[in-house]
């Protein structure tokens, strides 16, 4: 029982820092929801091993839209974390697909703090895995690496090599979305 309260607790102090979804959602999750951290099942005990502060996202699914994901055990909800290194991963995958250029500026193994990623003309400084992990190509407009030069021009950067500049349209699922894709 009590782990199951310090599972919940744990759960509720994410989800105000970055849910996706909101409290009531988070109310309707069951004493036993199945938990996937990085798309990988860990128990309910597992989850007081990770730092809130290494999570980039948080989903909740309850209902029917549980059921579909785990028709079997899904009745208590689910519950999908991504931490930042796996959604850096994801989104960094994803961006060499679309720019050959950015896929040759990751493969010289370039320092990943002489890279600064721009959203939508929006400097990212912390915390923005989550979001460049939320594009996708319903939103993809374009990616652009700019060198260190263009970088102090445009935006005034003089500690990186690179600028990522990326525009996109904003995910709806994303919670404040439009504050943190726009400037």
């Amino acid at each position: 029982m009590m782990k199951s309260v310090v599972t919940l607790f744990f759960l509720f102090i994410l989800s105000l820092n970055f849910a996706q979804n909101s409290t009531e959602e988070l109310n309707k999750i069951g004493r036993n929801p199945i938990i996937l951290i990085d798309s990988v099942r860990i128990n309910n005990d597992e989850i007081q091993n990770y730092d809130p502060k290494e999570i980039a996202i948080f989903s909740q699914y309850t209902g029917n839209q549980a059921l579909e994901l785990f028709p079997e055990g899904g009745n208590d909800g689910v519950i999908y974390i991504e931490t930042k290194k796996f959604s850096k991963k994801r989104f960094e995958n994803y961006f060499k697909t679309k720019s050959k250029e950015y896929r040759n500026l990751l493969s010289r193994g370039i320092d990943d703090t002489k890279i600064q990623y721009i959203l939508n003309n929006k400097v990212l400084t912390t915390d923005f895995e989550g979001d460049l992990a939320s594009i996708n190509d319903n939103f993809f407009k374009s990616l652009k690496v700019i060198d260190r030069k263009e970088l102090q021009k445009k935006f005034n950067l003089k500690d990186k090599d690179y600028g990522i500049i990326i525009n996109s349209d904003v995910p709806d699922n994303l919670q404040n979305g439009t504050e943190k894709f726009n400037k």
